[in-house]
């Protein structure tokens, strides 16, 4: 869910898949900052703002580790 007026128009709806780790890359592109490049994040502004082309990640994977196996 993001709200951004004048940027991003009210109501629309995207398919892309991001992940906690793609927030800062956005918000460095957001402001006109660098950011890493050797970061897993990639920047959904594209995909937010329905402007250029948006990079997809190859996949994503990540574990939870119970422990005391509950």
């Amino acid at each position: 869910i993001a709200s951004w007026p004048g940027q991003i128009k009210a109501g629309t709806t995207s398919d892309h898949i991001s992940a906690f780790w793609d927030m800062m890359p956005t918000f460095a592109d957001m402001i006109g900052a660098d950011h890493p490049e050797n970061i897993d994040g990639i920047s959904m502004l594209p995909a937010l703002t329905n402007q250029g082309t948006q990079k997809e990640h190859e996949y994503l994977y990540w574990e939870f580790n119970s422990v005391g196996g509950r």
